[in-house]
């Protein structure tokens, strides 16, 4: 009877590390000891992911379930392929099924669909809605600049860099950028003036999303450039905008209408707890015990190992009032009409102090100034409550056990701004010196 079975191609001896290096899977087709042939298929694997015994990939590797759905396939096509064709003599056979259809093109944009198709299986919604955006600004791209993958080089790159910095910035749709006397460039609201693009942040998210893919298609033996992996990536890390401990209780006690009030309770619940906007709606009263909530924090189709329990005394306790307040949930929002309410709802505390911050966008930077309500989301709710835990002097450790952090840099640029705020208050309590004329 014809089986198939597979295997990974044997590693030289003097290759360095060999668990780690990727080397080609092998597929054995067998009738007998005399009628038998192998074929070097499309995928590698690195032996640290493989297990001899079930012939598949491990479920350590994060693609497995698509490598082994394609090793189950080439098995059943290689089978139905005999049984089709089992009176033919076995060197015919084996030419037959040797003989490969005519090779697909593999351009881009075959890549990317499959690239795509994966991700569905593997991550959450709005995950795979950002590689699709991109897909969208490469097929943009590649009207005005024709490429393929073989061809991403670094003229790819610059050029695809500029063509992003082009795009109109959809948060600032009707504002325009004037130039300084000293370079630096002001965001304005208006018309007259040079078009507001996409800072670096979301030019440099594309080209990691990009860098991504390139990376998988590789792996799946797709001839790449390899300059991408010499792609410069800059990382801009911003000071947070944070609610005072003032600004929060003016929050809390404003009177406001229905709809704001929700968005408002969100925004608290989230300075008061430190926990995401996410987990927060996914709350359940089976996870609360004596004032304490232990729950499994997720972040898209990832659920965290370590759990975190939430302590509903001292600054936190005003959070479980909000829990009880909607009989333990609080009423579902959209991302979109919750961050617009959130705004509303600080503008009417007279959240409205004057906030500069400053962006880039390749070698402009560009400061744009408003009342603070304008700055406000749901993000500075976590960053409300880290700020005003390390102004109460609060260990980082705890910090992080409350709010499920797990690296310290995350939390570095904020205890940075604290720092300097600190040093000036201990500053002003010296006396000054003033040297006599």
């Amino acid at each position: 009877m014809a089986s198939v079975k597979f295997y990974l191609r044997r590693y030289r001896s003097d290759i360095y590390n060999p668990q780690n290096v990727e080397v080609s899977v092998i597929a054995k087709f067998t009738v007998d000891r005399r009628n038998r042939f192998e074929i070097t298929l499309d995928e590698k694997i690195a032996p640290r992911y493989w297990s001899r015994k079930d012939q598949c990939v491990r479920g350590t590797y994060r693609g497995h379930l698509e490598v082994n759905e394609y090793l189950s396939e080439v098995k059943f096509k290689l089978l139905s392929l005999y049984r089709e064709n089992r009176e033919m003599p076995f060197a015919e056979f084996k030419a037959l099924a040797l003989k490969r259809p005519e090779e697909e093109k593999k351009t881009l944009f075959v890549a990317y669909d499959k690239f795509l198709d994966a991700y569905r299986n593997e991550k959450d919604s709005k995950t795979v809605s950002k590689y699709t955006t991109l897909l969208i600004r490469l097929s943009h791209f590649e009207k005005v600049y024709p490429y393929d993958l073989a061809t991403m080089d670094f003229n790819f790159y610059d050029a695809f860099k500029k063509f992003l910095y082009r795009i109109p910035n959809p948060f600032y749709a009707r504002c325009i950028l004037t130039r300084n006397y000293d370079g630096s460039w002001d965001l304005l609201e208006g018309d007259q003036g040079e078009p507001v693009g996409i800072f670096d942040d979301m030019v440099y998210s594309y080209l990691i999303q990009l860098k991504t893919f390139l990376g998988w298609a590789e792996k799946r033996g797709y001839q790449v450039h390899q300059s991408y992996k010499l792609w410069q990536i800059i990382r801009r890390v911003h000071p947070p905008i944070s609610l005072t401990s003032s600004e929060l209780e003016r929050l809390e006690c404003v009177t406001l209408s229905k709809a704001l009030e929700i968005a408002r309770d969100y925004l608290v619940f989230e300075c008061r707890t430190g926990q995401r906007i996410s987990d927060i709606k996914r709350f359940d009263l089976k996870d609360l015990h004596d004032d304490k909530w232990t729950f499994t924090p997720r972040k898209g189709n990832r659920l965290n190992a370590k759990q975190i329990t939430v302590h509903f005394k001292g600054y936190c306790a005003p959070a479980l009032d909000i829990l009880h307040k909607y009989n333990w949930k609080i009423p579902i929002i959209s991302e979109q009409k919750l961050n617009d309410n959130i705004k509303r709802a600080c503008k009417e505390a007279g959240i409205d102090s004057e906030t500069v911050v400053y962006r880039y966008a390749g070698e402009k930077r560009i400061k744009i100034s408003g009342p603070k309500y304008e700055f406000i989301s749901s993000h500075v709710g976590r960053k409300t409550m880290i700020t005003l835990a390390l102004q109460a002097g609060m260990p980082v450790e705890y910090i992080m056990a409350l709010t499920g952090i797990t690296e310290y840099k995350t939390i570095k640029h904020y205890k940075a701004k604290f720092e300097d705020s600190a040093i000036e208050q201990e500053l002003e309590k010296i006396p000054m010196m003033r040297k006599a004329l």
